[in-house]
């Protein structure tokens, strides 16, 4: 019996209350158990994070992106924000954990990927993201030390726009604490 419960999904529950399915386990089988999504968005994938494919490569299945266990020591980010920039597409997250301690980077993650049309995986595929490391490994921060000491800064509002002598220029705002 696989007991089954996810956020945003429900398992109707049998006879004794449990939510699952009792499943015949056989070697080299496979079998799809469903849930009904009752939540009204739909994440396609997890785009970050530690172990986003490990269960795929212990299955002995092909990942779709380079870096399918841990990319730049990332266990997990939030807020992230993204934006074409001179044909890319530049990713930046707040918060971003690390596996060698639990606090990590709190000065803006950043990474760059390819877009579809430029040699880019398909989005309903995956996204190849490739970060902008330390010589550890770990992301960098993308917000420099700033005159105020602050020890966390995150960004907002990313924008382009061309400069005086017509180069585009990545822009945005920020706010530290």
């Amino acid at each position: 019996f696989f007991h089954m419960s996810s956020d945003g999904y429900e398992v109707p529950t049998d006879m004794f209350g449990y939510r699952g399915q009792a499943v015949d386990v056989t070697p080299g089988g496979s079998v799809t158990l469903k849930m009904n999504r009752v939540n009204i968005a739909e994440r396609l994938y997890r785009v970050t994070g530690q172990g986003i494919y490990r269960d795929s490569l212990l299955l002995g299945l092909n990942a779709p992106i380079q870096e399918p266990v841990i990319n730049g020591l990332v266990m997990g980010q939030d807020s992230v924000q993204t934006i074409e920039y001179n044909n890319k597409l530049y990713w930046f997250w707040g918060d971003t954990d690390r596996p060698a301690y639990p606090l990590g980077n709190f000065r803006t993650t950043g990474a760059t990927s390819k877009l579809p049309q430029k040699g880019g995986l398909d989005p309903d595929v995956g996204v190849d993201l490739h970060y902008f490391t330390n010589e550890d490994g770990f992301v960098k921060s993308m917000v420099p030390s700033l005159p105020d000491g602050a020890n966390m800064a995150w960004i907002f509002g990313l924008m382009t726009a061309k400069d005086s002598t017509g180069k585009e220029r990545l822009l945005t705002g920020y706010s530290t604490l």
